[in-house]
């Protein structure tokens, strides 16, 4: 009886930590910076209203201090504005929804900027490209980033 309940606690243990591995590997792999190439809203190139309102630039990273996930976004605007949204993030659901929440700074556009909170699916990560999309307010958000 000790036995199996030994064999038991050891599997635990072996499942949990190759889950919180696989989790910290997929923060790792979003980790880092890229480029907005492809903005939608319900289907429709959107793109350009978004460069008018933020920058393309979305860096995501993991800030030792305050022991935590944040994202930002900057860059500048076509009026040579630069603006800055951050946030913190986190997977959720099986890995599969990248989670943005308490946001702060510019006002932003749909699903980003100050006080907005969204949950995004996660539809290809790889080391160039890390696509999403997010139901919010009503409307279906698609992103590309590279």
């Amino acid at each position: 009886m000790k036995k199996i309940l030994l064999v038991l606690i050891a599997i635990t243990l072996i499942i949990s930590g190759c889950e919180k591995y696989e989790y910290n590997s997929t923060m790792k792999k979003i980790c880092g910076g890229y480029t907005l190439k492809t903005y939608t809203v319900n289907g429709m190139d959107s793109l350009s209203s978004y460069k008018d309102s933020l920058g393309t630039d979305f860096i995501f990273y993991y800030d030792e201090t305050e022991d935590g996930y944040y994202h930002r976004i900057e860059g500048d605007r076509p009026d040579g504005k630069q603006v800055y949204v951050g946030s913190k993030w986190g997977l959720y659901n099986n890995r599969n929804v990248l989670g943005i929440y308490e946001s702060n700074g510019y006002i932003g556009i749909g699903p980003f900027g100050r006080g907005k909170v969204s949950n995004w699916v996660i539809l290809n990560l790889t080391k160039e490209e890390l696509k999403m999309k997010s139901n919010y307010n009503g409307k279906e958000y698609m992103i590309e980033l590279e």
